[in-house]
């Protein structure tokens, strides 16, 4: 079995996060499953930090139009499953709209995960900017009740800073687990770091629990996940439903709407 994992950041310039991450799905699967990781196209942000170009309404839709790109290439390469390592599920709902394939978002998944838990969870990110959008993510998800507050590390830090450096890497783990002191106290029974890079760098650390709070591991969580409805779907030909949210546009309406907004097809060579 293959997953497609697509990730938001650049890897070309993450090469260490590429690495960790297949290291992290080798020892959270069996030896049959691979995940093959994907970033964006190379030098998509420049030297930006990716949550820049996803605060931006306009320039989150774009991003979003390259998962679909993306989830296309996955089927026609032959993966099983296709997993958004991005927190605020970028393109969850247009590239499940497209392939016949299972396509999870990450933050989606961890909800639902957490749900199981714990009565209550607790996000921690890593910039303010993005507590909106996991708010915006729960109430979709209408899960809003199950949330006991979403904070962000005070001082923000940024996914380039995350690992490599004893003194930032030490500020990280402070200020996150600083975070996760108030999110317990806000009730929190089960704490979910949202954000990939930051999820990894706690995966490394092996940092899984916090005063008796249990981490918990978005990445493995989604991949098991990923498996459970590829295998779902080998099994009983379980698919998403078409009828409204994920209705598939036909197949000549979208190459007529592509020629005319001009849009080509990426292939996985495109993606870093």
């Amino acid at each position: 079995m293959k997953i497609w994992h697509q990730s938001m950041t650049d890897l070309s310039k993450l090469e260490h996060y590429r690495k960790n991450l297949v290291e992290h799905a080798a020892g959270v699967l069996n030896s049959e499953i691979t995940v093959v990781p994907h970033g964006v196209p190379a030098g998509l942000y420049s030297y930006r930090a990716p949550v820049e170009a996803l605060k931006y309404p306009y320039t989150e839709f774009l991003c979003e139009r390259m998962v679909c790109e993306a989830v296309v290439a996955a089927e026609q390469d032959g993966f099983n499953a296709f997993t958004i390592g991005c927190y605020l599920d970028t393109g969850l709902q247009l590239a499940r709209s497209l392939v016949d394939i299972p396509v999870l978002g990450i933050t989606e998944t961890s909800m639902l995960v957490a749900c199981s838990l714990g009565k209550k969870f607790g996000i921690v990110t890593i910039s303010s900017s993005m507590r909106e959008h996991l708010s915006s993510s729960a109430d979709e998800y209408e899960l809003t009740g199950r949330v006991s507050s979403i904070l962000s590390v005070d001082p923000p830090i940024n996914e380039y800073d995350m690992e490599g450096d004893p003194e930032r890497e030490n500020l990280a783990e402070r200020v996150f687990k600083e975070a996760c002191d108030k999110a317990i106290d806000d009730g929190a029974d089960v704490i979910i770091p949202g954000e990939g890079v930051l999820n990894e760098f706690l995966f490394k650390k092996k940092i899984t629990n916090h005063n008796g709070v249990p981490i918990l591991d978005g990445n493995a969580a989604l991949w098991q996940f990923a498996v459970l409805l590829a295998n779902l779907q080998r099994a009983s030909n379980l698919t998403v439903g078409r009828r409204s949210a994920y209705a598939r546009p036909p197949k000549g309406l979208l190459d007529d709407l592509q020629r005319i907004y001009q849009l080509y097809n990426l292939s996985s060579s495109d993606f870093s």
